[in-house]
């Protein structure tokens, strides 16, 4: 078993499979996607629910896409690809999804919880916790592998976690996760703790930014 293997097995068991999901049920998907080398080029389409989905998630959430332009508009260029409610719709979706070191420059991924759009104007009193990191870092697909995982396994621990964005440009990548009401400051710091522990990073790695723009490091 590989090193990537071996990380995407424990960082699965840590943040899914205490609240769902089987040991064992981890360790063939993760190692199947692992060997797995036809992750999509381009945008896959949406994916039906199976039967087969006995580990259901808390709440349902939406994988969404778009590529920046200054041609566009951003309603007129996001699109909803797919949601899930479960582990297994989970996987089904991220597995043909290319991967962030695969994606182009504007390229954004949008995780997001229910119905609720990936947009500013939807949560007027949002705040996010930023982690930027070097476009070609050999760490970027894991850490957003990391984020998702933690995110919907609610290892975050907070159901004002909205959603999280990857954001990849010419020179660097942005890792964010948006609270929906950033008014409370304890429950910001306390999700911006476990964040950082979940992605494994640094003191000072984090940097929150509130709907007014106000930044500061964490």
């Amino acid at each position: 078993q590989s090193s990537q293997e071996r990380a995407s097995e424990r960082h699965s068991r840590n943040f899914f499979g205490r609240r769902s999901a089987a040991a064992v049920w981890f360790r063939c998907e993760c190692e199947l996607a692992a060997r797995s080398n036809n992750f999509a080029a381009n945008i896959m389409e949406p994916t039906a629910s199976s039967a087969s989905d006995a580990h259901p998630l808390p709440e349902r959430w939406s994988f969404w896409f778009d590529r920046f332009s200054s041609d566009a508009t951003f309603e007129a260029s996001i699109q909803e690809l797919t949601s899930f409610a479960s582990v297994e719709g989970f996987w089904r979706t991220y597995c043909h999804l290319a991967r962030p070191s695969a994606l182009g420059n504007g390229d954004n991924y949008h995780v997001f919880r229910g119905d609720r759009p990936p947009a500013w104007e939807a949560m007027p009193n949002c705040g996010t916790w930023l982690h930027r990191l070097d476009r070609a870092s050999p760490e970027l697909d894991a850490l957003w592998e990391r984020l998702l995982l933690a995110m919907v396994g609610e290892a975050l621990g907070e159901p004002c976690v909205a959603g999280a964005i990857l954001s990849v440009r010419k020179l660097d990548a942005t890792l964010s996760v948006w609270i929906a009401d950033a008014s409370d400051a304890e429950q910001n710091r306390r999700v911006g703790c476990r964040l950082r522990e979940a992605l494994e990073l640094d003191d000072g790695a984090l940097t929150w930014r509130s709907s007014n723009a106000h930044r500061r490091p964490m």
